[in-house]
Protein backbone atom coordinates (compact mmCIF):
# COMPACT_ATOMS: atom_id res chain seq x y z
CA UNK A 1 0.00 0.00 0.00
CA UNK A 2 1.48 3.51 -1.19
CA UNK A 3 0.10 6.81 0.39
CA UNK A 4 1.18 9.24 -1.90
CA UNK A 5 2.91 12.80 -0.74
CA UNK A 6 -0.16 14.95 -0.78
CA UNK A 7 -2.38 12.50 0.87
CA UNK A 8 -0.08 11.93 3.91
CA UNK A 9 0.42 16.46 3.72
CA UNK A 10 -3.39 16.44 3.51
CA UNK A 11 -3.23 13.71 6.71
CA UNK A 12 -0.82 15.56 8.64
CA UNK A 13 -1.57 19.25 7.72
CA UNK A 14 -5.23 18.35 8.81
CA UNK A 15 -5.19 16.89 12.18
CA UNK A 16 -6.31 13.21 10.94
CA UNK A 17 -3.02 11.53 12.02
CA UNK A 18 -3.64 13.40 15.28
CA UNK A 19 -6.58 12.64 16.19
CA UNK A 20 -7.25 16.24 16.67
CA UNK A 21 -10.21 17.96 14.90
CA UNK A 22 -8.94 20.85 13.11
CA UNK A 23 -10.15 23.40 15.59
CA UNK A 24 -9.14 21.64 18.65
CA UNK A 25 -5.43 22.22 19.15
CA UNK A 26 -3.08 25.23 18.11
CA UNK A 27 -0.48 24.78 15.34
CA UNK A 28 1.91 25.13 18.46
CA UNK A 29 0.06 22.27 20.41
CA UNK A 30 0.78 20.08 16.83
CA UNK A 31 4.30 21.10 17.10
CA UNK A 32 4.64 20.01 20.37
CA UNK A 33 3.91 16.27 19.45
CA UNK A 34 6.09 15.95 16.85
CA UNK A 35 6.51 15.03 13.29
CA UNK A 36 8.17 11.07 14.38
CA UNK A 37 4.86 11.13 16.34
CA UNK A 38 2.31 12.02 13.49
CA UNK A 39 3.89 9.96 11.71
CA UNK A 40 4.04 6.81 13.76
CA UNK A 41 0.10 7.22 14.40
CA UNK A 42 -0.12 7.75 10.67
CA UNK A 43 1.48 4.25 10.05
CA UNK A 44 -0.50 2.57 13.25
CA UNK A 45 -3.39 3.45 11.45
CA UNK A 46 -2.79 3.20 8.14
CA UNK A 47 -6.11 2.63 5.94
CA UNK A 48 -6.56 -0.37 3.57
CA UNK A 49 -6.18 0.45 0.27
CA UNK A 50 -9.48 -0.27 -0.71
CA UNK A 51 -8.08 -2.98 -3.57
CA UNK A 52 -9.92 -5.95 -4.57
CA UNK A 53 -8.43 -9.30 -4.77
CA UNK A 54 -9.41 -11.32 -7.51
CA UNK A 55 -9.08 -15.11 -8.69
CA UNK A 56 -7.64 -16.23 -11.86
CA UNK A 57 -10.30 -18.56 -13.46
CA UNK A 58 -7.63 -21.01 -14.16
CA UNK A 59 -6.56 -21.00 -10.72
CA UNK A 60 -8.85 -23.66 -9.47
CA UNK A 61 -9.64 -21.57 -6.44
CA UNK A 62 -13.44 -20.40 -4.78
CA UNK A 63 -13.16 -18.00 -2.37
CA UNK A 64 -16.17 -16.42 -0.57
CA UNK A 65 -16.41 -12.25 -0.24
CA UNK A 66 -15.83 -12.41 3.52
CA UNK A 67 -12.53 -14.18 2.30
CA UNK A 68 -11.76 -12.10 -0.42
CA UNK A 69 -11.81 -9.04 2.08
CA UNK A 70 -9.25 -10.82 4.64
CA UNK A 71 -7.33 -11.46 1.21
CA UNK A 72 -7.71 -8.13 0.48
CA UNK A 73 -6.09 -6.36 3.89
CA UNK A 74 -2.96 -9.33 3.57
CA UNK A 75 -2.32 -8.32 0.33
CA UNK A 76 -1.95 -4.88 1.89
CA UNK A 77 0.27 -6.02 4.67
CA UNK A 78 2.25 -8.06 2.41
CA UNK A 79 2.86 -4.91 -0.20
CA UNK A 80 4.02 -2.46 2.68
CA UNK A 81 6.59 -4.82 3.72
CA UNK A 82 7.83 -5.17 -0.03
CA UNK A 83 6.25 -8.41 -0.79
CA UNK A 84 5.20 -8.91 -4.02
CA UNK A 85 4.72 -13.07 -4.88
CA UNK A 86 3.47 -14.15 -1.90
CA UNK A 87 2.16 -17.78 -0.36
CA UNK A 88 -0.75 -16.72 1.70
CA UNK A 89 -2.40 -19.20 4.07
CA UNK A 90 -6.38 -18.77 4.82
CA UNK A 91 -8.48 -21.03 6.17
CA UNK A 92 -6.34 -23.82 6.04
CA UNK A 93 -5.71 -23.11 2.22
CA UNK A 94 -2.25 -22.17 0.85
CA UNK A 95 -2.13 -19.82 -1.71
CA UNK A 96 -0.69 -18.15 -4.28
CA UNK A 97 -0.75 -14.47 -4.57
CA UNK A 98 0.52 -11.78 -7.00
CA UNK A 99 0.40 -8.91 -4.58
CA UNK A 100 1.03 -6.38 -7.15
CA UNK A 101 -2.20 -7.24 -9.44
CA UNK A 102 -4.43 -8.76 -6.09
CA UNK A 103 -4.58 -11.76 -8.17
CA UNK A 104 -4.64 -14.99 -6.70
CA UNK A 105 -2.76 -17.28 -9.40
CA UNK A 106 -3.46 -21.04 -7.69
CA UNK A 107 -2.82 -23.49 -4.95
CA UNK A 108 0.31 -24.10 -3.38
CA UNK A 109 1.07 -28.11 -4.00
CA UNK A 110 0.76 -29.47 -0.70
CA UNK A 111 3.80 -32.47 -1.99
CA UNK A 112 5.90 -29.92 -2.83
CA UNK A 113 9.43 -29.97 -1.26
CA UNK A 114 10.08 -26.78 -2.55
CA UNK A 115 8.43 -23.29 -3.76
CA UNK A 116 9.92 -20.72 -5.87
CA UNK A 117 9.39 -17.19 -7.14
CA UNK A 118 8.09 -16.18 -3.76
CA UNK A 119 9.13 -13.11 -1.32
CA UNK A 120 7.02 -13.35 1.78
CA UNK A 121 4.56 -16.12 3.38
CA UNK A 122 1.42 -14.35 4.73
CA UNK A 123 -0.77 -15.50 7.39
CA UNK A 124 -4.06 -14.73 7.23
CA UNK A 125 -6.01 -14.00 10.38
CA UNK A 126 -9.40 -16.45 11.09
CA UNK A 127 -12.60 -15.02 10.57
CA UNK A 128 -13.80 -13.06 13.58
CA UNK A 129 -10.20 -12.04 14.33
CA UNK A 130 -9.56 -8.81 15.16
CA UNK A 131 -5.27 -9.46 14.45
CA UNK A 132 -3.26 -8.49 11.44
CA UNK A 133 -1.96 -10.65 9.12
CA UNK A 134 1.43 -11.79 9.93
CA UNK A 135 3.84 -11.63 7.21
CA UNK A 136 7.70 -13.69 7.15
CA UNK A 137 9.81 -12.13 4.32
CA UNK A 138 11.63 -14.40 2.79
CA UNK A 139 15.59 -14.19 2.00
CA UNK A 140 15.11 -13.58 -1.59
CA UNK A 141 19.02 -12.98 -3.53
CA UNK A 142 20.46 -13.62 0.14
CA UNK A 143 23.13 -11.35 1.62
CA UNK A 144 25.29 -9.96 -1.39
CA UNK A 145 23.05 -10.75 -4.18
CA UNK A 146 24.06 -14.74 -3.70
CA UNK A 147 21.50 -17.06 -3.32
CA UNK A 148 21.11 -18.85 0.57
CA UNK A 149 21.73 -22.15 -1.46
CA UNK A 150 25.21 -20.83 -2.31
CA UNK A 151 26.06 -19.35 0.67
CA UNK A 152 24.83 -22.67 2.70
CA UNK A 153 27.25 -24.68 -0.30
CA UNK A 154 30.16 -22.12 0.48
CA UNK A 155 29.57 -22.39 4.51
CA UNK A 156 29.72 -26.19 4.26
CA UNK A 157 32.79 -26.39 2.05
CA UNK A 158 34.70 -24.03 4.26
CA UNK A 159 34.22 -26.20 7.44
CA UNK A 160 35.55 -29.15 5.82
CA UNK A 161 38.56 -27.39 4.74
CA UNK A 162 39.13 -26.44 8.73
CA UNK A 163 39.06 -30.17 9.74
Amino acid sequence: MTIGATELLKRLGGGQATGLSAGSATVADKARSGFAGMLSRLSAAAPASGMAVTVEPFAGVTLNAEQLERLSRAADAAESAGATRALVVVDDQALLMDVTTRRITGKADPEAQVLTDLDAVVRVPAAGSSGAAGVVGLPGKGAFGISPALLRTLAQGSNNEEE
